[in-house]
């Protein structure tokens, strides 16, 4: 289950040429969003994963890398934006139980619990359970589309070295919503003894509204970089400077249920299925500026 020059404004993005309009022939369908927060990042060039000595393995060989102009979202998807796009008839509903290949039938029964769905009370919580096209779907309606490995990481880092989205201070309960002492709690009642990143609690066992850890905003305005769900990103997983990517993608930022501090630093990579639906997996969208 666990598993350069830097210029900044927040932008309101309308739908655009690319959001969907209800016609009379189609009449049931509804526009996409009419706007939604980002923040725009100037074209750049910076070096991309960690430095000898340390991280993981594949955050190897640092490299230099350039990104054009883009925007990111300010905050991951939400429950209600992503459910606009299934009545809109653009996205197909979010699952309410998780499924891929890494998760055995226990793991079904006892964690599909924690999938948003479309749930009244998750409103405001970010869209999990959502797989790789279903995400792509969902951004592609909205006139924009996931952002690559490499943004993601530029636009966390803000283009500089910082270990965390928030600077090098270690996580805590004030800054993201990871595994805290209410998750260690939460694991216990399901059966299990989950370690927990820090000993205070976070407010919440799974997920967490949007933007509820503002002491873990970024220089810049991002939300939610590290913790409440893994971000999909639109690159495939591989070894930096190989050419033996496969069919899982990449995976960025942590998750509610991270109990390392190195899950949330901002050169971390997980990969997933592109077909799983994980309660700790959810997106937000770029657009290419």
């Amino acid at each position: 289950m666990r598993f350069a020059a830097l210029s900044i404004v927040f932008i309101l993005q309308c739908g655009g040429a690319g959001a969907t309009r209800a016609t009379p022939a189609d009449a049931h369908e509804r526009p996409a969003p009419a706007a939604a927060a980002q923040v725009h990042f100037a074209a750049g060039t910076f070096l991309m994963g960690s430095p000898d000595g340390e991280g993981s393995a594949d955050e190897h060989p640092q490299h230099s890398v350039s990104v054009a102009a883009f925007d990111l979202d300010t905050t991951d998807v939400t429950v209600a934006a992503y459910a606009e796009c299934v009545r809109a008839g653009k996205c197909t509903p979010a699952a309410t139980t998780i499924a891929g290949p890494s998760f055995a039938d226990s793991d079904k029964a006892t964690w599909s619990k924690y999938c948003n769905g479309d749930r009244a009370d998750r409103r405001t919580h970010p869209a999990n359970c959502i797989d790789f096209d279903q995400a792509t779907a969902y951004c592609a309606w909205t006139g924009k589309r996931l952002p690559t490995e490499a943004e993601w990481e530029y636009a966390a880092r803000g283009g500089k070295t910082r270990t965390y989205p928030w600077g090098d201070e270690p996580p805590d309960e004030t800054r993201a919503d990871a595994c805290g002492a209410e998750c260690a709690a939460m694991a216990k009642e399901e059966g299990f003894e989950w370690r927990s990143m820090y000993p205070a609690a976070d407010g919440w066992p799974s997920t967490a509204p949007v933007g509820t850890y503002p002491a873990g905003r970024t220089p810049e305005g991002l939300l939610d970089m590290a913790g409440n769900v893994w971000q999909w990103t639109s690159t495939p997983y591989a070894r930096y400077g190989a050419s033996d990517a496969g069919p899982r993608m990449v995976l960025r930022g942590g998750a509610w249920d991270s109990y390392m501090p190195k899950s949330l630093r901002t050169t971390n990579r997980v990969s997933e299925d592109k077909a799983t639906h994980s309660n700790v997996v959810g997106f937000r969208c770029a657009k290419s500026s």
